[in-house]
């Protein structure tokens, strides 16, 4: 079957049916509008403006940047393993607009999960997925199961990787790859790069893609391998290894059963309720699944099936990845709620593949197909409801937390180390030395006090 042929023998079948299909508007408004309002409305009730754990790193930086110094250099270092170069650009940026409003960055991060909800919407129509796919999709992209996400301003450089992803694979996904549209996924490669680690995979992602033998231009995919070598040996540039990390660090072969756990804990969290046990469970039926739905659709060239299977594979590649280099300390990550965002493309694209599945194969026995399709939806929804049931918990924590954290910042002369350690895990002092800059320049939670302080009396 032909990609475009594909679109007019559902829009046939549907005429002749006599199918009432939701408007396209109706489940914009359900799958992406409606869970941007809640993400956006659990940022406004739980998030606080006040720097967290890696946000402290960026401090430096900051007063190179507003002491007149020599900041750029600053952009270009590395960051362990990450070379977070657009990030920190845009941090530079929003804090002159927001004075280094850590809420403000919370806010970026949900948009950005809104705007990966409308290109994954976008993908359905042009795959033609079925189209009601996006209101679990839209809920999963948004969803505070990524509380950590949401809730840590230096945090949105996982949804930002995100979406150049998306973008990328979007652009890439009709069989006939325009030069405009391969420069577009070129430059949506780059900004995944140096958006975060895992981003690096968004260059093979796109070969993948590129790779056609009916349609594929030789000269794109050269000048592709060719962008992607230079951009790595930019990436690789000046890196002298990850700093302040335990001597196991990347040690994964040291503990491979603990990488295996973190692994299956990081593809179950979107459902886990931030309990690892049942991460852990509910990632090992998840990865079950996919290998089922690969077995019964192996054509991962399809046209309709290839940009999702894209997708799967970057999920499924960057929780891989990350669990390689945190093997460490597993269970702290797998507590965690930062890496949630790296997988959550794993049920979405299972869905969708297995969706495409049902249309494209006609199975022999399809009330069952369908009864076990909709149980796993039915299943995956409670689990998914529960898990934003126990965020709206952690939010609540973490807001009481951060405000006790805040009045020490305000207070960090005389703070104890201990309460300043509330926002940086490893060292209280490094808060209490950086605290100074951002009083100095007037910066986050101490803007409002040099404004009254202006204020006429």
């Amino acid at each position: 079957m032909s990609f475009a042929n594909s679109g007019c023998s559902e829009q046939q079948s549907g005429h002749a049916g006599s199918v009432r299909r939701p408007s396209p508007s109706l489940l914009l408004l359900a799958g992406v509008l409606s869970p941007l309002l809640f993400a956006l409305y659990y940022v406004r009730r739980f998030g606080v403006n006040v720097p967290e754990n890696d946000d402290w790193f960026f401090i430096p930086t900051l007063e190179a940047f507003y002491s007149g110094g020599s900041w750029f250099p600053l952009v270009l270092q590395h960051y362990t393993e990450h070379r977070i170069i657009i990030p920190k650009l845009l941090i530079l940026g929003f804090s002159q607009l927001t004075h280094f409003n850590a809420k403000s960055e919370m806010y970026l991060s949900v948009f950005l999960m809104g705007v990966c909800a409308f290109l994954v919407w976008q993908l359905i129509q042009l795959t033609t997925a079925p189209s009601w796919l996006i209101i679990p999709s839209g809920f999963l992209l948004l969803s505070p199961a990524q509380a950590e996400n949401m809730l840590n301003g230096w945090q949105f450089c996982i949804p930002l990787c995100n979406t150049f992803c998306v973008g990328m694979v979007l652009l890439l996904a009709k069989r006939a790859v325009s030069w405009s549209r391969w420069i577009g996924a070129a430059a949506c490669a780059t900004g995944a790069t140096f958006s975060f680690a895992h981003g690096t995979l968004a260059w093979p992602i796109g070969l993948f893609l590129l790779i056609d033998r009916a349609t594929m231009r030789k000269g794109q995919i050269l000048i592709w391998i060719g962008t992607s070598a230079l951009m790595g040996v930019f990436y690789r540039w000046g890196y002298r290894g990850a700093r302040d990390v335990p001597a196991d660090y990347l040690s994964f072969w040291q503990h491979p059963a603990a990488t295996a756990k973190l692994f299956l804990a990081i593809l179950g969290s979107n459902f886990g309720s931030f309990q690892v046990v049942t991460s852990i469970a509910v990632g090992l039926v998840m990865l079950a699944l996919v290998i089922v739905i690969v077995f019964l659709e192996p054509r991962l060239f399809h046209p309709q099936l290839r940009p999702w299977y894209a997708l799967l594979l970057f999920s499924l590649l960057a929780s891989a990845l990350v669990s390689i280099g945190r093997s460490f300390a597993w269970e702290a990550f797998a507590q965690g709620t930062r890496y949630t965002t790296l997988s959550v493309f794993v049920p979405i694209c299972s869905l969708a593949i297995a969706g495409l599945w049902f249309r494209l194969r006609e199975p022999v026995y399809p009330r069952a197909c369908i009864a076990a399709y909709a149980a796993i939806i039915l299943i995956a929804s409670l689990l998914a409801v529960r898990t934003v049931r126990q965020s709206w918990q952690l939010g609540q924590a973490v807001l009481q937390d951060r405000l006790i954290a805040r009045a020490c910042l305000l207070d960090y002369r005389d703070a104890s180390s201990d309460c300043l350690q509330r926002m940086f895990v490893y060292s209280g002092e490094l808060v209490r030395r950086e605290a100074v800059v951002l009083e100095k320049y007037c910066l986050g939670p101490f803007y409002r006090r040099c404004r009254s302080a202006d204020a006429p009396k």
